[in-house]
């Protein structure tokens, strides 16, 4: 089966599904890398029926990078995905 999952780069992003601050504040790269890390280290690697996965949006809302600068969060996916830890 397939089910999708996902989190916005804003201080709430963690807790709600569209943010109540979207486009509003800053970015917040750092939610973003803590979803990643608790998807790729946690769930996503210990339930066996979970083949793959695409990341597919990385433009606003749900970006996790932006500009010339790597942010958090792309350093986390690079570790995963390039690492070939998932």
């Amino acid at each position: 089966f397939v089910t999708e999952c996902g989190c916005m780069p804003e201080k709430d992003g963690l807790v709600q599904s569209i943010s109540q601050y979207a486009s509003q504040t800053p970015y917040d790269y750092h939610v973003s890398a803590l979803f990643m890390e608790t998807a790729f280290s946690g769930w996503m690697k210990d339930i066996p029926s979970i083949v793959g996965f695409a990341w597919w949006h990385v433009r606003d809302p749900f970006n996790f990078y932006e500009g010339e600068t790597e942010s958090e969060a792309e350093t986390v996916y690079k570790k995963y995905v390039g690492g070939g830890l998932i």
